[in-house]
């Protein structure tokens, strides 16, 4: 047992140092250490491969094997391994957990069929509020913030690679096949998921090459909006339209005051909670502050006719909410708000905040009534 005992401690010391390099950024120098941490704990499990009744110590070192082969994606090590382990005797809850990365390996599998590999960091986002229960809520409460979160994934991805702001880009058709996010199941006594980003191997797209940044980026905006930072904020991201864009997405994420009062979003690098309501965040226009022209209106209707061809300009689209009159009021909607802020609110009752501009009202902010 003594070289058993040295190789797992080996194994462990390597993957602490892996997280930690992981924790850094530095995702290559941490997949070495995995690897390392894989063949010594592997090694560690092969010398109890005989002695089915040293429990529940063999069934742990391979489980622990199978899941730094997952960890290195090394699938079939995983799958070897995990059957080996419950070759023996386990104990019930081990058992259950090398059952688990079976599932984990047929996901795996699926996924390479499909040319896409997961990103390694995960981030966990909880809600709290009277809507939530312990592991459950309203379907729409948690499915158009996941929706949200992808779109800011998506928008994070063009901008750090350079892509200029594209209205109508359909991001599902144009980047869901390169980048996406795939949801792990909640834990229980809350309301937890986890999300990974998923990448193609093709490297198709001229941004499916920033996976590892992607997360990076848009938690620490993220970081700098639940602190109110807009100087900052505005200076890490300076085009208007991908400002406005993350702004309002952000926005969107936060506690609307009522049914949710904190969402949480947790990585090995960042830990942040957006506390504030989504009113009383910064605000989605970039020219806020500054001297305007034109009185603040409020608008309450449907979303009836959505036009995003551009003006003469190239920069604005414009939309018409109907009044419970009947009467038209057209509205100038920014660039970066029409296809991922207004479009989903397409035939909804809104409520449409803007600033006066001739016979126009020019959008501020939009949401479902």
């Amino acid at each position: 047992m003594r070289k058993t005992s040295r190789l797992h401690e080996a194994a462990m010391d390597f993957a602490d140092k892996g997280v930690l390099e992981r924790i850094k950024g530095h995702d290559q120098l941490a997949l070495g250490y995995f690897r390392q941490a894989f063949e010594n704990e592997r090694q560690a499990a092969s010398t109890l491969v005989k002695k089915l009744d040293v429990e529940p110590t063999r069934s742990i070192l391979y489980r622990s094997a199978a899941s730094l082969a997952l960890e290195c994606n090394e699938i079939r090590e995983a799958e070897r391994l995990a059957a080996e382990g419950l070759s023996g005797n386990p104990p019930e809850e081990i058992a259950a957990e090398l059952r688990a990365i079976f599932e984990e390996v047929f996901f795996r599998r699926n996924l390479a069929t499909k040319g896409i590999i997961l990103e390694p960091q995960r981030l966990d986002v909880t809600l709290l509020g009277n809507a939530i229960g312990p592991g459950i809520t309203a379907s729409d409460t948690y499915l158009e913030r996941v929706s949200y979160l992808e779109k800011m994934m998506g928008r994070t991805a063009q901008r750090i690679s350079g892509q200029p702001f594209q209205e109508t880009v359909d991001l599902k058709k144009h980047i869901k096949k390169e980048i996406e996010l795939f949801i792990t199941a909640e834990k229980k006594g809350s309301f937890t998921v986890s999300l990974q980003v998923g990448r193609s191997e093709q490297l198709k797209l001229p941004w499916a090459d920033v996976g590892p940044k992607i997360l990076d980026e848009a938690l620490h905006c993220l970081d700098l909006f639940a602190t109110s930072n807009q100087v900052d904020l505005q200076e890490r991201i300076k085009d208007p339209a991908y400002y406005r864009n993350f702004v309002k997405l952000a926005r969107n994420l936060s506690p609307d005051g009522k049914d949710i009062r904190s969402v949480r979003f947790q990585s090995l690098k960042k830990d942040i909670t957006l506390l504030t309501p989504r009113k009383q965040t910064i605000p989605a226009d970039p020219d806020a502050g500054k001297p305007q022209a034109g009185e603040t209106e409020q608008i309450r209707g449907v979303l009836k006719f959505a036009d995003d061809l551009q003006d003469e300009k190239g920069k604005k689209g414009k939309i018409k909410i109907i009044d419970g009159d009947g009467s038209p009021h057209t509205v100038i909607v920014p660039p970066g708000l029409m296809d991922d802020i207004v479009g989903p609110l397409w035939k909804s009752q809104v409520i449409v905040t803007g600033k006066k501009k001739g016979k126009y009202l020019v959008l501020v902010d939009i949401e479902k009534a």
